[in-house]
């Protein structure tokens, strides 16, 4: 009993090995979302978090991933939802849009949205996330931001 007990063990954890073997090799074929500059413009928000802000420009990029539009276009709209939440009213609404990222991430077995690997998987919760109140509001000004600036920045 014990013999066929390890067999089995081992025949779990070698699949096991494999499969983490594949998903890791998986992310690191996936194109980083943000660069350094990205990370330097989050640390630098005044109101909202850097974590949200990193956060933010992966939802906007995973609802607006038109080519054309460059990094510093991105985060100089979300500059002004940065801006926005010096009013407590503002970054209270905010935060609790945030929390409902985390919890809808946690929900799917992933730490936080950005590591949500499955480029599909992730659209659909951008989507998903994008009905609540204050997401409704970021993605409209997202939009008419990204569209009203010129294309070269």
């Amino acid at each position: 009993m014990n013999m066929l007990f390890s067999r089995l063990a081992g025949g779990f954890l070698a699949r096991r090995a494999r499969v983490l073997t594949v998903c890791s090799t998986f992310a690191l074929a996936l194109p980083a979302l943000a660069d350094d500059s990205v990370l330097a413009w989050s640390s630098n928000l005044k109101n909202l978090s850097a974590k949200d802000g990193r956060t933010l420009f992966a939802i906007a990029h995973d609802l607006f991933p038109r080519q054309s539009f460059s990094d510093a276009r991105y985060t100089a709209c979300i500059d002004a939802f940065d801006d926005a939440a010096a009013d407590p009213a503002e970054k209270a609404a905010a935060e609790e849009a945030m929390s409902l990222v985390v919890g809808a991430a946690r929900r799917m077995g992933y730490h936080s949205y950005e590591d949500i690997a499955d480029e599909q998987e992730r659209l659909r919760m951008a989507r998903m996330l994008a009905e609540g109140r204050w997401m409704r509001r970021f993605k409209k000004g997202m939009e008419e931001c990204l569209n009203a600036q010129p294309q070269a920045q």
